[in-house]
């Protein structure tokens, strides 16, 4: 039996961005798949609020890196409604306006009677946070959302996450190989270890939100020493 992830415990507070980094191989996707509770673990418990988590819930909506998740016979409207009609049962008019919210927060409002194919990989991610946030979940799950996107692109979807959160102030796990990233991006930073992962440390970020100023990249550097250690 191969193990991923080895003797790791962490918690992650309501509103903050944690951030899971580490090699690829680590273990940070396999944690989050846990905690979504499409992977129960084989020793210990995933807890949220004080439930154990024991299979996936709307209390816990998942970002993926592929382009592919949503539904290429609805347009972006439909993509967000669906969720609002089939899981919250929100009647058409209530599901139409509360899609529309999440969309404007987005930035598509001209783009809601596009379908996936006609929208970039940046548009498409933008797209299935709105869905997510659509079902008003305790926690966003985010696994590398935007590792597959072009370098401008990323650096704006990045911009646009922070944007989100502070006007949702949501929970969110965050998993990333790019130090640079969870820097930005997170308010603490959990370092695995190549696999099996163990953490090496869970740190506090005092550059949160920060691009590339003295603070930021001292803690770049001081993150890169751990991994090298």
């Amino acid at each position: 039996m191969f193990t991923a992830v080895e003797d790791v415990s962490f918690s992650v507070a309501r509103g903050e961005k944690f951030i899971l980094l580490g090699p690829s191989g680590c273990g940070k996707s396999t944690l989050l798949k846990s905690v979504a509770g499409f992977m129960p673990p084989t020793r210990g418990t995933v807890e949220l609020e004080g439930r154990t988590v024991s299979r996936p819930g709307p209390d816990r909506v998942v970002v993926f890196q592929e382009f592919d998740q949503l539904l290429p016979w609805k347009t972006v409207l439909g993509n967000v409604m669906y969720p609002l009609r089939v899981a919250r049962h929100l009647p058409g008019d209530a599901a139409r306006r509360e899609a529309g919210r999440f969309i404007a927060m987005v930035g598509l409002d001209r783009f809601a009677d596009s379908y996936p194919h006609q929208l970039s990989g940046g548009m498409k991610q933008r797209v299935a946070i709105a869905r997510s946030l659509a079902l008003n979940p305790a926690m966003l799950l985010m696994d590398e959302p935007f590792a597959s996107l072009d370098a401008m692109t990323r650096r704006r979807m990045q911009e646009e996450l922070l944007g989100i959160w502070e006007a949702t102030r949501k929970t969110i796990l965050f998993v990333t190989h790019s130090i640079q990233e969870a820097v930005l991006l997170g308010d603490r930073i959990l370092i695995m270890s190549r696999g099996p992962g163990r953490v090496r440390r869970v740190m506090d970020n005092a550059a949160a939100g920060q691009r590339e100023t003295m603070a930021s990249l001292a803690i770049q550097r001081e993150i890169q020493g751990i991994l090298g250690e």
